[in-house]
Order: structure tokens, then sequence, then C-alpha cells
């Protein structure tokens, strides 16, 4: 069936339910995380350790891989992967979700692991999980590579504006664009304005004209006048001599 058929309401009610699906989708990826990381276990079997108990964690033993994955990578910040998700589906919900999903995905992945260089170098710990590093093996690896602190620094600020650009933030603080070419066009539009031009004087020639004409018309009528005036009928003595 060709889309030319299709009701236009139908098109936009379908539309509208794909939109609150894709919402609904990355909502629910965001309670299920959080379920999954405030569940987990370190005792359950997961990529860190392997039992053959029931894990403890919410989801089954996907939750505890799930959780031991994201623990181990980025530590305490894998938390502020349920904002992504969660932001995310707002945004959908709303028809303003940026484009490139998985590359904004990536892009706060390798921020979580750069934000956190500033605080590494200054040796602060946060109590989180015991055999986990607090700001994940990979940020630590970073983070011994060098001993410069203008590293730690650029890295961090770095890894904040990632973090802030992968979620489209900066979209909520965009200011208005202004054209200084139209803000100068406006002025001299309105200087123009201001100007005065001198106008020439307008003599105005129809009192003349309907004087003249009414001066030609009372003459005449005075000359008709006088005309009759003159005239003298014939006496009746003429038509006695024949």
């Amino acid at each position: 069936m060709k889309s030319k058929y299709i009701p236009k309401i139908f098109k936009e009610k379908f539309s509208l339910f794909l939109n609150y699906s894709y919402a609904l989708f990355f909502l629910l990826i965001s309670i299920l995380s959080a379920i999954a990381l405030l569940s987990f276990d370190i005792n359950d079997n997961s990529f860190l350790t392997s039992t053959s108990n029931v894990s403890k964690n919410l989801l089954g033993n996907f939750g505890s891989y799930f959780a031991s994955f994201i623990f181990y990578t980025f530590g305490i910040l894998g938390y502020l992967i349920v904002m992504f998700f969660l932001i995310y589906s707002i945004s959908v919900f709303f028809k303003k979700a940026p484009n490139y999903f998985f590359i904004r995905l990536l892009i706060f992945f390798l921020s979580l692991v750069l934000i956190p260089q500033t605080l590494i170098k200054f040796e602060l710990d946060i109590k989180f999980i015991d055999s986990l590093e607090t700001w994940g093996v990979f940020a630590e690896n970073i983070n011994s590579m060098h001993d410069i602190s203008y590293i730690n620094y650029l890295m961090s600020a770095t890894g904040l504006i990632l973090c802030l650009t992968s979620q489209n933030i900066f979209s909520l603080f965009r200011l208005p664009r202004v054209s200084l070419f139209k803000i100068f066009e406006n002025k001299n539009t309105e200087n123009l304005s201001r100007t005065k031009t001198k106008k020439e004087p307008i003599i105005n020639n129809s009192i003349k004209i309907q004087s003249n004409s009414e001066t030609r018309v009372n003459n005449s009528i005075s000359d008709d006048n006088e005309l009759k005036s003159n005239y003298f009928s014939p006496s009746l003595e003429i038509l006695d001599t024949n």
C-alpha cells in the first residue's frame, strides 16, 4: 500500500506512537541499569568472581555481569550511565533527541575515564565496593602513565566538556544568533528616518485657474446681457409699407 493512500491523521498517530515507544525504551534501559547497579553484590557470579551460588542481583546473572563490567571499567562514575539514558529518554519524548546515539554513547564512556583524572591526582577516594578501584581501572592506568598535574587538569576539563556534549546539554543554553550586519542596517534606516528632507514649496494654482475661469464666465454673461440690451426690435411700420 502506497503512503499516499494512508490518511494523514493515521500517519501522525503512528509517528507519535513510535516516538513514545522510543522514549519508553530508553527509559526502561535507564531503570534496569539503576536496578542492576544498585543491587550489585561482589560475591555474585560475574566477570570478577565465579560462584555457584544464586545471584542476589535483582536482574539475575545478567544484572550482575552488567554491573560488574560497568563498575570495573568506570568505578563509581558508572552510576552516571543511568543519567545518560534518562536524559536521552526525556529528549526523545519532547522530540529533541540528538543524532548519532552510539557515537554519543562512546564519547560519554570516554568522558567517564577522563573526568576523574584530577581527583586521582589529589588522591580523593570515596568508599566504594571492596577490591574495586574507586574511579575505574582505565582511569587509574591512564593516571599512572604520567606525573604532570596540568595534564590531569586538561583531561578532566576535556572529559567534562565531552560528557555535556554527549548528552546535548549545551543546546539548552544556546544563545540567539545576532547578525552585526542587521544591527548596523537597522541603525542606518533609523538615522535615515530621523533626517528630515527639505521639501520644495507647492504652489497652488487651482485658485487662479478657478478665478480666471469664473471671470471668463462672468464676462461672457455680461457680453450677452449687453447684446441683449443693445438689441432693438423693428417697428410695426415696416409691415404697413407693403
